[in-house]
């Protein structure tokens, strides 16, 4: 069994922002140190993450090495805070920032320099002057490790949480470039190509790179204390400009990272339950309505436990996150909000366990390869570009809640695991490497069944490309090039019912490209591409002065049926997915229906605010259902029924944490449940 440690048990968890300059002589001249113990124990805190640093740079402590607040006078406010939360049971975890303005207004040779020579003084978040930062290959590394050595010898604390060991751009500056050219014999590239074995080595090398520096960091604390929880804000964003990797995500003690509510929530929290090397995963969230970048105007307390409520219903852990005033002082209210929150939340408690398995019948299949989009190739690396595959496979997600489709997320951690699940989602996922192009094959030839969309598996992880597809011979399609048209529109082939509504003269559109594909023998044709009468980036002449009406019907396939093996492929050639219409929705939800069959882990007519997360426990058998209303401003939700399979005879059904009977029907494998109404969150405890 796996040692239990305190972030098994931690719920109450609080991160209070102290991103302070130190221009004014008022800022911090009212901290308190007993005050901010005493509004923790007023929201009944159990892990406060404690800052040290902020992204301002300047230390919260007496330092050798840094700068120090000029407001706190030399006042060791941390040894203050630590001390004061082991008083009263609250455990103290020191917080550190990689981003430090100080360090990069004092040594303007450790900035960051993007591609196009601007340093993030010029541009972060659309604020000149606002941040700054410094690259890890530079001095500045040494110096931050020198500050975590400070922190070890003066401190006792449970752990060090670290914000923000990522890139905001793709690092030019002569540290790297210099590095690079050592490690591998080239000078960085200038131009986008995941079909370029150059371009592909710069990004691996700085996966590697930030996984080396975190490694090196986690060995300073574990020198002073090996028990200590090393853990780095993972937010998720699968992008090439932060140089994220799965290696670097498992490198953490726990994933970590700042959520809030929306569509994407549902795919994080999966995703994360799903990458972190232990359970359970931790989101933090602002108090503050609607982000961190509002101070005084709080979220409802019906938020907070939408999105409270919403993490432990994926077994997750919450934290909150407040901002302090400039002069040191906190506001009272926030506390008290946060105290009444977490009363309704402990409640569930007893009814979680870290390692519970979730039940779900299909999964999206993502790994941290897709991390820009073939349409960024050949452009100048100093071009703006954020984009990346793996918007599709989050909307796919959210696609899936809206249709009460059990789903997981998984990653090549999870290979071994595709057979577990009936249907597996492959969204526009166009680089996978050989061992996941060999587990895929392998996943259908044994009969299972596989939905992928857009310009899958084109390349590998190295930089080699073959754009026919290296899926090809399991999708039954060969990819011979893509649409220039954004605008597109699949038409239904004769005698198929796939597109119920639409018709070769009316066919469904899509805002999206769409690949051209040759369908091989024994494949099934269901839809195919039609485009607009007119190029719709051609301003010259037009079909329609609003619209874009269908008009050239083109015999390439848009949506093809493939028997490979014992299993089932569909492929689109538009990712609709992606799309966010109702009736691409719909056809997503039939698509996967087809493929994965109606017998569910469980059914539902829950409408679409509502997610449903069903879980196994495994030390006592018994199963978990969740449900969470992510409507705003919340409403109470009449008559859900559900519809779950519970195969074993059930001792006992319950509302949890009151423990109020629930009546079901008994219908073969299933169970048939209905609730009159819900408000934010249901939890019901099957025990059998």
């Amino acid at each position: 069994m796996t040692e239990r440690k305190w972030y098994h048990d931690s719920y109450r968890r609080n991160l209070i922002d102290m991103h302070i300059p130190d221009w004014d002589p008022a800022f911090f001249s009212q901290i308190d140190p007993k005050d901010y113990v005493a509004k923790l124990k007023t929201a009944n805190v159990d892990t406060a993450y404690i800052y040290t640093t902020s992204c301002v740079g300047l230390c919260n402590f007496p330092t050798k090495v840094g700068k120090m607040h000029e407001g706190l006078h030399g006042r060791d406010i941390i040894r203050e805070i630590t001390d004061g939360c082991r008083e009263v049971g609250i455990r103290p975890v020191l917080y550190i920032n990689f981003w430090s303005k100080w360090a990069y207004d004092t040594y303007p040779e450790w900035r960051s320099i993007a591609p196009d020579g601007r340093v993030s003084g010029d541009y972060m978040f659309g604020q000149p002057g606002r941040y700054g930062m410094c690259c890890l290959n530079s001095p500045y590394g040494e110096y931050f490790r020198s500050l975590v050595r400070e922190l070890m010898a003066g401190y006792e604390t449970d752990g060090l949480w670290i914000d923000m060991i990522l890139w905001r751009t793709l690092c030019t500056c002569p540290h790297c470039r210099r590095r690079f050219l050592e490690e591998t014999g080239h000078e960085l590239p200038d131009t986008i190509d995941m079909g370029d074995p150059v371009f592909v080595q710069y990004l691996r090398k700085r996966e590697e790179w930030v996984l080396e520096f975190f490694e090196s960091i986690q060995a300073i604390v574990h020198a002073k204390n090996p028990d200590a929880a090393v853990v780095c804000n993972s937010t998720y964003y699968p992008s090439a400009v932060l140089g994220m990797s799965l290696d670097y995500a498992q490198s953490t003690e726990y994933i970590t990272g700042d959520s809030n509510l929306g569509p994407e929530r549902s795919f994080e929290a999966k995703f994360f339950n799903n990458v972190t090397r232990n359970h359970p995963f931790e989101f933090l969230c602002s108090v503050m309505d609607p982000q961190l970048s509002e101070h005084s105007m709080l979220k409802t307390e019906d938020h907070m436990l939408q999105l409270m409520t919403s993490c432990l219903a994926h077994n997750g852990r919450n934290g909150f996150i407040d901002a302090i005033d400039p002069s040191g002082t906190l506001n009272p209210a926030v506390y008290e909000h946060m105290r009444r929150v977490c009363e309704v939340t402990d409640r569930y408690i007893p009814f979680l366990e870290p390692g519970m398995e979730m039940c779900a019948d299909v999964a999206i299949y993502t790994n941290f390869s897709n991390v820009t989009s073939p349409s960024d190739d050949g452009k100048p690396l100093h071009d703006p570009w954020r984009s990346d595959s793996n918007t599709a496979t989050r909307n796919a997600a959210a696609r899936m809640v809206e249709h009460n489709i059990p789903f997981d997320v998984i990653t090549p951690l999870q290979l071994h695991r595709l057979s577990d699940f009936r249907t597996i989602v492959l969204p526009d996922a166009y680089v996978l490497e050989d061992a996941e192009i060999a587990a895929l094959r392998a996943y259908v030839e044994n009969g299972g069944t596989l939905y992928a969309s857009g310009r899958c598996a084109i390349c590998d992880n190295l930089g080699g490309k073959d754009p026919a597809g290296r899926l090809r011979d399991v999708l039954g399609v060969t990819i011979t090039g893509e649409t220039s048209e954004k605008l597109t529109y699949i038409r239904p082939e004769d005698g198929t019912d796939i597109l119920p509504g639409y018709t070769a003269s009316h066919p469904l559109s899509c805002r999206s490209f769409q690949t051209l594909v040759e369908a091989s023998a024994d494949t099934k044709v269901l839809g195919r591409l039609t485009l607009p009468w007119v190029h719709p980036e051609d301003t010259t002449k037009f079909a329609s002065a609003i619209s874009n009406p269908p008009g050239r019907h083109m015999d390439n396939p848009s949506l093809c049926i493939h028997p490979y093996g014992k299993g089932t492929v569909i492929y689109s050639a538009a990712p609709i997915e992606n799309l966010t219409g109702r009736d691409h929705s719909a056809l997503f939800a039939r698509i996967l229906h087809r493929l994965t069959g109606e017998d569910l882990a469980f059914t539902s007519d829950a409408p679409h605010p509502v997610e449903i997360v069903v879980y196994r426990q495994k030390e006592s058998g018994n199963y978990v259902i969740n449900l969470t209303n992510s409507l705003l401003p919340v409403l109470t939700l009449p008559d859900i029924t559900l519809r779950v399979r519970i195969p074993e005879p059930i001792k006992s059904l319950y509302t949890a944490p009151d423990r109020r009977g629930v009546p079901y029907t008994r219908e073969g494998d299933y169970i048939r449940i209905t609730l009159p109404r819900m408000h934010v969150f249901e939890m019901i405890i099957a025990e059998v």
